[in-house]
């Protein structure tokens, strides 16, 4: 997946909103970040899921790292992924970040 077609697929979920910290894209919804493109450098993408699928992605994806300290946030190699299995992870991830005020 290209960061344009994964921006496109971001943006499409409702109130998600794009902003740029320290470089990175960082996705929020109600002012809570669900997923980052470009950190820690170019390719990766973190997400910020559920512990259950934090497992189950780790155990799909190869280039997937759980982040040390950090309960259910990924890392994935974007270039691995496709819009069919992230598209998944993402409303996850937006969900979650969603849910909490």
């Amino acid at each position: 997946m290209t960061p344009e077609a994964f921006r496109a697929l971001v943006v499409s979920f409702p109130q998600a909103k794009e902003r740029v910290v320290l470089g990175a894209r960082e996705y929020r919804v109600r002012d809570r970040a669900f997923v980052t493109c470009g950190w820690p450098q170019d390719g990766w993408i973190t997400v910020r899921l559920p512990a259950g699928l934090q497992a189950a992605l780790l155990a799909r994806h190869t280039s997937a790292q759980a982040i040390p300290g950090r309960p259910g946030v990924v890392r994935l190699l974007l270039a691995e992924l496709d819009e069919e299995g992230l598209r998944p992870v993402i409303d996850a991830a937006w969900r979650l970040a969603r849910s909490q005020h």
